[in-house]
């Protein structure tokens, strides 16, 4: 006679399952937050023109990417759900884990491009020297200013990065800087000033 292993006082399968799916995320969005506050940093960097007047000053963003990373980190465990809630009889021809998993994809997909315009500029705002409060106020404004316009841009970064990633994975190490360059100008851009930080474009308004 054989116990679960629940009743022997371990931990189900879907437990584990749950956990290191848990697991894996935190990692994945502590590295991810990590990587991007040097590439957003460079980023600005080099997208700064002669007129750039913060004295090599610049903030850190790793705390607002800690923050959107695990907001899109439940998204994607909401779509998971809500697609298991779905059922097989949802399954196409090519089996119910296949349909699934693209249905997933999907979901997220869909959810992220209408969610990240808000939240796009925020680390940016953050590199530039504002509190995270304020960083992910202002691009939470930029954001609902300019949605349509956001949406766009990320519909042309979007598949350059996924060609990247079907390049072997190599080439998201040319379309990823790429993307983030696109992005630190549509930054400036939108600030106003392509030559200046948001932050300082906020304070003369403010002093106006």
């Amino acid at each position: 006679m054989s116990l679960r292993r629940e009743d022997a006082g371990g931990i189900s399968a879907p437990a584990e399952a749950v956990i290191g799916a848990v697991i894996n995320g935190a990692v994945f969005t502590v590295l991810f937050a990590l990587a991007f506050t040097f590439i957003i940093r460079a980023a600005l960097r080099d997208t700064a023109g002669d007129g750039d007047a913060t004295g090599g000053n610049t903030g850190n963003a790793f705390p607002v990417l800690l923050l959107i990373g695990a907001a899109f980190l439940m998204v994607q465990a909401a779509a998971v759900h809500v697609v298991g809630l779905l059922g097989p009889e949802w399954a196409l021809i090519d089996g119910p884990w296949y349909f699934h998993l693209r249905l997933t994809a999907l979901i997220i997909a869909v959810v992220s491009v209408l969610l990240l315009p808000f939240v796009l500029f925020a680390p940016f705002l953050c590199t530039a020297g504002a509190p995270v409060g304020e960083s992910l106020a202002r691009g939470f404004a930029m954001g609902r200013a300019h949605f349509l316009r956001i949406v766009a841009l990320l519909l042309v970064c979007i598949p350059v990065v996924m060609a990247g990633a079907l390049a072997l994975g190599v080439g998201i190490l040319v379309s990823i800087p790429v993307a983030i360059l696109t992005v630190a100008a549509a930054y400036r851009t939108v600030c106003g000033e392509t030559n200046s930080t948001g932050t300082l474009a906020h304070r003369r308004r403010s002093v106006k």
